[in-house]
C-alpha cells in the first residue's frame, strides 16, 4: 500500500507538522485529520486554504 504525506507550512514556509497516512485516504480527509491534531496549538487560526487543484476550497 502507498502513503501520502500532508504538510502544514506557516507564513515563513517552515513545516511545523507532517501527517503520514495510507494512500487510500482522500487528501481532503487527511488534511482535516492533521488540522484537528493542531487545533490546540493554533487556536487563533480561523480559515485554512489548500494549494494545488483544491486552491479555491476552504477546508476549515
Amino acid at each position: 500500500m502507498g502513503r501520502k504525506r500532508h504538510l502544514r507550512v506557516d507564513m515563513r514556509g517552515l513545516i511545523p507538522a507532517v501527517t503520514v497516512l495510507p494512500a487510500n485516504i482522500l487528501d481532503r480527509d487527511g488534511a482535516k485529520m492533521m488540522l484537528r491534531s493542531l487545533r490546540d496549538r493554533y487556536s487563533r487560526v480561523k480559515r485554512v486554504g489548500t494549494a494545488g487543484d483544491d486552491a479555491s476550497q476552504l477546508i476549515a
